[in-house]
Order: structure tokens, then C-alpha cells, then sequence
């Protein structure tokens, strides 16, 4: 699973302890949890669930929000997960189209604004994030709605190795080699190329430098967002690393086995460029570093970032210094002590930010729902009415311009 995925599931694991709880999905899983139901993603199954239960949570990239309207005439309470902006992403996927871009952006602002005018509560990741929804609610005149802060969690069980999955096993890379690991997509606002040259500079043939789960699984994603990964291995090639130092491993890992691959990594890397999207991230894959208590070489600018500088979790540089990469992948292979003092903090962090514990703010909600006050004037259902309207009418504009600029 992608970062929504994890989020969706954790967080509804946890609502299981006192409530029972459906998600729907978009095709079988494999996954089961006592008192969680999954639902296919159809217009007749979904409607069923809305109607059968009281309190329903939209992330902030739906796309169902026909569901979002039945859910509001039904008088269902509504919590909108706003974990991450999804305005700030589009930005950048679509920076090389600024006609696309320009439709997702307005596609983007009238789903936001049909999310929050139906909120009777909103989830956000960090203060920061708190901050800009607070400020995009009271633009919709929605100062009643709270925003709670439940940010994306961990694993409350240590990681457990079970399986050798890259050292000796990939070609090229054998069992006294050091990983540095990359283990997320590359998505358009992240910055691979500097991870690339940054392993250039440093000459211990010893060190790898691995991507694994470069495959996009979200079918939005798929073309626009391949294309980092497609730059990443040319310049990976030309630099004449790839497959010697440079190692990209497309496929995604399941869920419970993807311990196997964050053990074997010596130091993580995450390295982003300095935009809107930076800003206001909340990146999964540095927590899952956190958990297995790898090192950490990332980027500021972001509100991980700076709680790793803070709680000495690993190192963190400027954008795109490769010079300052190379030094902190050096460092964090080399210096024994400050490996084992990182690691210390790690799993201390780590206890912090359990997903039972992060996510306690909506089991308090969820114990004790309410409507928000300023959502019982029928005046919202008609502004939502008229936003969806609009939304479908230019996804459609949409959908037709991008097939014409791809034939």
C-alpha cells in the first residue's frame, strides 16, 4: 500500500476497538480485521454503507463525492481526512502542462471547497497543515468546524526481519555490502537525482544506492508520475551506476512484509525539492524509517524534517546539496556512536507516535459525534449542489484535454 492506503487502513483498525467500521475500496484486498468490513467501490454498496451508518470520513482526494451530497441530505455526521494538500501536489505532477495544470488546479479548489462545506470535523497532519485548512474553512465561512490534529502514525509492534530480500539476493548487491535505501515512489516533487550524484561523490564501491517501489499502484499517478523515475535512471545510467551502485526495485511490498526491506538499510534517504508541496507534506515513508530505526538523510523544509533535526533522528540538508548528501551518508555509515544514539531517539520518537496513540483526538470524536453548528443551514447542501455541478463539468473538460495531448 501507497501512503493513503496505510492511512485508511490504520485508522480504521483502531476505530474497531469500541465501533464497528466499513472501507470501501476499490478492489479485493486480502485484508481482515475483526469488525472491519470491506466495501467494493460501487454506487450501490457505498450508498448501502452511508445509509447504514452514522459517521462517515472523505479523504481529501475523493473522487466520491456524488456519495459526499447523499451522505449530507442523510444528516450523516461528515469528517474530512485532510491529511495532505492535494492542490500543492497537483502543481507540481502537472508543472510540465500548464493548461492541464491550470484545470487541475480548479478541479482541485471545487472538490476542496465541496469537502469543506459538508465537514462537520477535519483531520490534518501537523500544525502547520492546521493552520491553512483553519484558514481555507473561514474563506468558506465555516468557523464552526474543528480541525483536529491526528497525523499519519506507525506500527505500534517493532519491525521483525523474516527474509533476506536485497542484500545478496539482488544481483550486484551482496551481503557485506551498505544500503542506502530509498523506499517510497518518486513522485515529481521528490528529488532522486540528488540522492544519484550525491553516491557519485562518494567512491566505496561498498555502498548501494536502492529504490525499491518505483511502481506507481495509484492509476492517477500512472504516465505523469513515471516520469521522475524514468529521468532517475537515465542519469543513473550515464553516470554509469546503473545496476553497479544504482538499483531500482519496482515492485511495491506488501504491507506486513515490508520490514524485510527496511532492515536491511543502513542509512534512509528522502530527498525533496523546496516548494508548496514541501511545505505542507506529511511523508509517510520517513516514519516508516522511524520505525525500523534507520538513520535518516533528508531534506528541510518539511514538519518531519525539522522533528528529525530536533529529536537527532538522522541529518538533514539543503535542497538539492549534493555535496551535503554525500557528507551526511558518510557520517551516518561511519560514526558508530551517533548510528547508536540515533537509533536510541528513534525508538524513543517512535513510542510517541503509535497509531493508537495519534489518532486518540477522533476516537474522542467519534465517542461523542456532532454536527457542526454552522452546517444545519440548508444553504450549504444548495452551495454544494452547485460546486458539484461544476467539479464533474470541468473533470470532464479535463479528461478530454489530456486524451487530445496524448494522441
Amino acid at each position: 500500500m501507497a501512503g493513503p492506503g496505510i492511512r485508511v487502513w490504520e485508522i480504521g483498525k483502531v476505530l474497531t476497538r469500541d465501533n464497528k467500521a466499513a472501507i470501501t475500496i476499490p478492489s479485493d484486498s486480502g485484508l481482515t480485521w475483526p469488525n472491519l468490513t470491506f466495501i467494493k467501490r460501487t454506487y450501490l454498496d457505498v450508498f448501502k454503507a452511508i445509509f447504514d451508518n452514522d459517521i462517515i470520513i472523505f479523504p481529501i482526494y475523493s473522487l466520491d463525492l456524488i456519495m459526499l451530497f447523499v451522505a449530507r441530505l442523510l444528516r450523516k455526521k461528515i469528517v474530512i481526512d485532510a491529511y495532505f494538500v492535494p492542490l500543492f501536489e497537483n502543481l507540481e505532477k502537472y508543472a510540465h502542462s500548464p493548461k492541464l495544470r491550470d484545470l487541475v488546479v480548479k478541479i482541485s479548489k471545487l472538490r476542496t471547497r465541496a469537502l469543506l462545506l459538508a465537514a462537520d470535523l477535519v483531520l490534518c497532519a501537523s500544525e502547520r497543515q492546521r493552520g491553512y485548512w483553519l484558514e481555507q474553512l473561514a474563506a468558506f465561512g465555516r468557523i464552526a468546524v474543528n480541525v483536529l490534529l491526528v497525523p499519519t502514525g506507525i506500527r505500534g509492534a517493532r519491525p521483525v526481519k523474516k527474509h533476506n530480500l536485497i542484500k545478496g539476493v539482488v544481483p550486484g548487491i551482496f551481503k557485506d555490502d551498505k544500503v542506502v535505501l530509498w523506499a517510497s515512489g518518486l513522485w515529481p516533487w521528490l528529488d532522486p537525482q540528488t540522492a544519484i550524484r550525491a553516491l557519485e561523490m562518494i567512491k566505496d564501491e561498498k555502498i548501494k544506492l536502492v529504490f525499491f517501489g518505483t511502481k506507481a499502484v495509484d492509476e492517477h499517478f500512472k504516465g505523469e508520475a513515471n516520469e521522475p523515475v524514468v529521468q532517475a535512471i537515465r542519469l543513473a545510467r550515464e553516470m554509469g551506476l546503473l545496476n553497479k551502485r544504482v538499483f531500482f526495485i519496482e515492485q511495491r511490498v506488501p504491507y506486513d512484509e515490508i520490514a524485510d526491506y527496511l532492515l536491511e538499510a543502513d542509512v534512509a534517504l528522502n530527498l525533496h525539492y523546496d516548494n508548496l508541496e514541501t511545505r505542507y507534506a506529511y511523508r509517510t515513508r520517513l516514519l516508516d524509517y522511524i520505525w525500523a530505526g534507520i538513520p535518516i538523510v533528508t531534506t528541510k523544509g518539511d514538519v518531519l524534517s525539522e522533528e528529525i533535526l530536533k529529536h537527532g533522528l538522522g541529518l538533514v540538508i539543503d535542497p538539492g546539496d549534493t555535496n551535503g548528501a554525500s557528507q551526511a551518508i558518510n557520517k551516518l555509515l561511519n560514526d558508530q556512536v551517533w548510528r547508536g544514539q540515533s537509533r536510541q531517539a528513534m525508538a524513543d520518537y517512535a513510542k510517541k507516535i503509535t497509531w493508537d496513540k495519534v489518532s486518540e483526538p477522533l476516537c474522542r470524536y467519534i465517542a461523542r459525534p456532532q454536527v457542526a453548528k454552522d452546517n444545519k443551514r440548508f444553504l450549504n447542501t444548495g452551495r454544494i449542489c452547485l460546486g458539484l455541478s461544476a467539479f464533474y463539468g470541468l473533470s470532464l473538460l479535463f479528461l478530454a484535454a489530456k486524451k487530445f495531448s496524448q494522441s
